[in-house]
Parts: structure tokens; sequence; C-alpha cells
């Protein structure tokens, strides 16, 4: 499959390195929602920001697909608490594909909607990460 993907930085939030389980279902298109067996998909994530999150996994699923995303965030570099953990669940648009191996992808999501909890949880997560692992 053919990825638009062309390794320039076109990011406007910063992004950090990121390892949690996220599971995602395709909701359009409708012909790649069909092709997929399972209802939800397991994945794993590989970077986070504000605006989207890159994750491998073993669908290739193409750019401008409409993915319905959830995970949960924990943050180990905040306090104690409930506000360690938030499980998330947002509407993401795949931005690009890349295959790595035989039967693996790298998948670049750019969220589409978020709610505004989220985005700060996220915001937090990104800040602190980046003031203890420069």
């Amino acid at each position: 499959m053919e990825s638009d993907y062309t390794g320039a930085e076109r990011r406007k939030s910063k992004r950090v390195s990121a390892r949690f389980a996220v599971t995602f279902k395709v909701e359009t298109p409708s012909e790649v929602a069909a092709s997929i067996d399972k209802m939800e998909i397991d994945s794993l994530m590989l970077d986070l920001s504000e605006g989207g999150m890159a994750i491998v996994t073993n669908c290739d699923i193409p750019a401008g697909a409409i993915l319905l995303n959830g995970f949960t965030l924990i943050n180990t570099f905040s306090g104690y608490g409930s506000e360690r953990t938030k499980v998330m669940d947002m509407v993401c648009e795949v931005r690009y594909t890349i295959p790595i191996g035989k039967r693996e992808h790298r998948l670049g999501f750019c969220f589409k909607r978020i709610s505004s909890d989220y985005k700060k949880a996220i915001a937090d997560f990104v800040e602190a990460s980046e003031e203890v692992l420069p």
C-alpha cells in the first residue's frame, strides 16, 4: 500500500515516546471495516502528543481512515490518585501508514474529536515526560 508519508516534520505539537496498549475500531471507510474480522484491534502506542499519536499494528489501515480509538493514559510523572490514570476514547484520522515488516505497520493518527479534559491530560503527560526525559 502506498503511503503519503514523506518524512518531513509537520506536527504542531511535541511528541514524546509512550508505550501504552491501544485498541481501535475502523469507522470508515466501510470496506476497510468490513475487511477486518475483529471489531476491535489491539496495537502498541509508540509516541503521543496533544495532536495525535503513532502506533504499531498488524493491520494495514489506509491514510484517511477514521478510527474510534481508546487507551489508558498512565502519567507516572504526576502525583498520586485518580489523576495518574485516565481512560480515554477519541476519534482519530490515519495520516500515514508505513509497512515495517512482513505483518506490521506503523500508523500515524491525528485526533479529530477529543475532549478538552483528555487533551489537557495528554499535554500534562507530554510536559512532564519532557522534564523527566529530555
